[in-house]
């Protein structure tokens, strides 16, 4: 009879019904997502600026989602990977960052996943999530 492989060890993300039922809700990850830090449901509306190359562009957004390292932004302007990045809330920067991919979303938006510079800290990632 073959060896059956060991569970993996170490993997960090976890699903939702594994997270208590206090506190932000933990999303979902996807089996072949790599993610370093677990994404959580956040909401707010935000001011992005875009820049890459000759290119600029200016449009408001929803932060859908973020982790310490990342954020998922919706948009009605199409952004390219590797386009730089700069998130406003409530007319400060919240994050500079670069464009990791880019979908469209099924309302005709589009998601945005940015990839933060710095990891937020406790009091910007806590006001972000939705409780």
């Amino acid at each position: 009879m073959p060896d059956v492989p060991p569970e993996r060890t170490g993997d960090r993300r976890k699903d939702a019904t594994n997270s208590q039922s206090h506190g932000p809700k933990r999303l979902n990850a996807a089996p072949e997502e790599r993610r370093e830090e677990p994404r959580f449901a956040a909401g707010g509306r935000c001011y992005l600026v875009l820049s890459g190359g000759s290119m600029q562009a200016c449009a408001r957004g929803s932060i859908l989602d973020a982790s310490r390292n990342g954020l998922r932004v919706r948009s009605r302007i199409e952004a390219l990977p590797g386009m730089n990045i700069e998130v406003f809330l409530h007319e400060r920067v919240l994050v500079r960052g670069t464009v990791r991919h880019c979908s469209q979303s099924p309302d005709g938006n589009y998601d945005l996943g940015v990839r933060i510079e710095q990891k937020l800290n406790d009091d910007l990632f806590a006001g972000l999530l939705k409780v």
